[in-house]
């Protein structure tokens, strides 16, 4: 069957030449404004991952249709009261232990509540938490959590940190002295398997409060230290869109 293409000079229709077929996308009169250059899911990521970030955050701020999404991812995925547990260990004889199932489900509630912070921070229960883990993945496109085990500040001796997305920094990257490649910040081994998070023991932007913006200190956080949620897109996607 003949095929045809629009002559824009002539305002006809000219039949192309026959035995040859064409995929009209990769036509160059087809990607009038379209980006032809194929790169990797990070290297399209790299040049603009602040920008994106900081536009999705003034929306969060200031759009009304937006705050009303989280609203009701919140409400709808977290719930009114958060993430709970149910425990099924089951005795020896093969009977659910009820007496150590009960103990273990008061203790998680009890570590959960604001009284006994289980953030850092100690200004957030653990409901809180999982409404700042949606709305980061909603808005950041990426959550990262730091599991501090051995915490002296609550009862548990455990908590999480957050960790903003724009501390992990985007202009660390390259080969390591240790071997591992950084990548925006992800040191990773040769599969891509990160290995530590460099980040910024502050937040960019606060030179205002008397941070030394122009000699960063970073810390390195080892990654089984650290739960980083994120959707994966593409092979070799290291950071959240």
């Amino acid at each position: 069957m003949a095929s045809y293409k629009y002559n824009l000079k002539t305002g006809k229709f000219d039949q192309r030449p026959t035995g040859k077929r064409f995929f009209q996308m990769a036509q160059n009169e087809s990607f009038v404004g379209w980006d032809t250059t194929d790169v990797s899911a990070d290297a399209a990521l790299h040049p603009q991952l602040v920008q994106l970030v900081s536009r999705a955050r003034d929306l969060e701020r200031s759009n009304d249709y937006v705050r009303n999404y989280l609203r009701l991812l919140k409400a709808n995925v977290i719930g009114p009261n958060g993430i709970k547990l149910t425990a099924c260990r089951k005795a020896r004889n093969g009977r659910i232990d009820k007496r150590f199932n009960l103990e273990l489900e008061s203790a998680w509630k009890n570590a959960g509540k604001l009284k006994n912070s289980p953030s850092a921070c100690g200004k957030q229960s653990r409901k809180d938490l999982g409404d700042m883990a949606m709305a980061r993945l909603a808005v950041d496109g990426e959550a990262i959590i730091h599991h501090r085990t051995g915490f002296s500040k609550n009862k548990y001796r455990y908590a999480v940190q957050f960790i903003d997305s724009m501390r992990l920094d985007w202009r660390v990257n390259g080969q390591l002295a240790n071997g591992n490649r950084a990548k925006m910040g992800v040191e990773v081994d040769e599969d891509d398997r990160p290995i530590a998070y460099h980040i910024l023991k502050e937040h960019p932007s606060e030179g205002i409060f008397g941070w030394n913006v122009r000699n960063p200190e970073y810390e390195r956080v080892l990654a089984e230290e650290v739960t980083h949620l994120y959707l994966i897109e593409r092979p070799g996607q290291t950071r959240g869109i």
